[in-house]
């Protein structure tokens, strides 16, 4: 019945947004099968922003629209009603290990739910030493998929970024954090790699600014609004034509998303993305602006994302990339390369992410430096590889990073 209750708390009730994002963090497999298809349909009209009513039910789910009309339900129950689903779901497992045919079966039907009651679904394998050979030859013959690639030479040969992997790309503001994501992101989808980008500081007009100064190489600044528009150059409306085209050949290849978002909403995105189309990475700009279910401390509010986006990685596959801000500390140091230790608001960040890379400008701080487009890309974590510094241009007029 607690179904029941949540979907009518879904259908017939105006909740907040707020109400919708705990209900966006259900797992699917908590509701029955007659109850899931529906919720399924809930989950996929929140994350699109669209209206959630009564009107998801079709005639093909008669049963739980007679059962809709007999009870009723409040939404400031929603949160027990949550607590009992999950009781319900837990229970109908424990009648599964009653059902086990053997006593081996039983135990695994035990450990699961075990596991389930302790909230730890990663599967624990146990391997010997004697099984370490035969798994090593069996790697080699089906290798992992191939790391992503970003079209950067000295940086694919550096940083290999793989399938479940969290990277983070830290810097203080004015480092070219966005630039240098951005950039990223338009040469993954040139090598193929499917994305998704999802910007939480920029907005819509910004983010199609940046991309069509860095396409066509006019500058940022005159592609703003129509008085700066109507005064370019006129070779500058041919490098716009250009750039469109080839933005039309990268087609589906990277697409964004501008919003507030927790990450469940990005994981239920995510879900539905790859299903239909295929993903292998998403960007978070930046991971400090997502919303938390935690209450509690900003530490372990960070602390709680850091996890999260590490689960999502592993769970659907795909490599993470989020930005991150550094704390104002290093503002205090005579040098100001960014330090693992800089990482703001939770340690726990440096744990989770497989690969940390930390941007650093010269000429941010001294306008006298010598290389005044010197972009430094420091490899401060890499769990698969070397350590090691890149250096790459920055190009603040059309805000474009390129590898030297």
């Amino acid at each position: 019945m607690s179904e029941i209750k949540i979907l009518y708390c879904l259908l017939v009730l105006n909740l907040s947004r707020s109400e919708q994002e705990k209900i966006l963090e259900i797992p699917n497999k908590f509701f029955s099968d007659e109850a899931r298809s529906i919720f399924l349909r809930c989950k996929e009209r929140i994350v699109n922003n669209e209206l959630v009513d009564i009107s998801v039910i079709t005639e093909k789910d008669n049963k739980i629209a007679q059962k809709l009309m007999s009870i009723e339900a409040y939404g400031e129950r929603l949160e027990l009603y949550i607590k009992e689903l999950k009781q319900d779901y837990l229970k109908r497992k424990l009648q599964l290990v009653t059902e086990a045919g053997t006593n081996e079966d039983m135990l695994n039907e035990i450990n699961a739910v075990r596991d389930e009651l302790l909230g730890e679904t990663t599967t624990v394998k146990k391997m010997s030493l004697k099984n370490i050979v035969f798994e090593y030859y069996k790697n080699i013959e089906n290798p992992p998929k191939d790391p992503i690639k970003t079209g950067w030479k000295k940086f694919d040969r550096l940083v290999q970024m793989q399938a479940e992997d969290l990277v983070i790309v830290a810097g203080r503001p004015g480092m070219g954090k966005t630039a240098f994501i951005l950039s990223k992101a338009l040469n993954i989808a040139k090598t193929g790699g499917k994305g998704i980008f999802f910007s939480l500081e920029m907005s819509e007009r910004q983010i199609i600014n940046r991309i069509m100064s860095q396409m066509s190489r006019v500058r940022l600044d005159l592609l703003k609004d129509r008085n700066t528009y109507s005064q370019l150059p006129d070779e500058a409306y041919g490098y716009l034509n250009i750039a469109s085209a080839k933005l039309s050949e990268l087609d589906d290849k990277l697409s964004f998303i501008t919003g507030n978002f927790t990450v469940n909403k990005i994981l239920e995105i995510c879900k539905v993305e790859k299903e239909k189309n295929g993903l292998d990475y998403i960007i978070i700009d930046y991971m400090q602006l997502l919303g938390s279910s935690v209450k509690g401390s900003r530490y372990e509010q960070i602390t709680d994302i850091s996890i999260s986006l590490k689960k999502l990685a592993k769970e659907l596959g795909i490599v993470v990339i989020a930005l991150a801000q550094l704390s104002r500390d290093v503002e205090k140091r005579a040098d100001r390369r960014p330090q693992q230790s800089d990482l703001r608001d939770s340690g726990q960040i440096e744990q989770d992410a497989s690969i940390i890379i930390g941007l650093y400008r010269d000429a941010y701080y001294n306008e006298n430096t010598e290389d005044q487009e010197l972009l430094e890309v420091n490899v401060l974590k890499n769990r698969d590889g070397e350590l090691g510094t890149i250096h790459f241009n920055f190009i603040g007029k059309i805000q474009e990073v390129t590898e030297r």
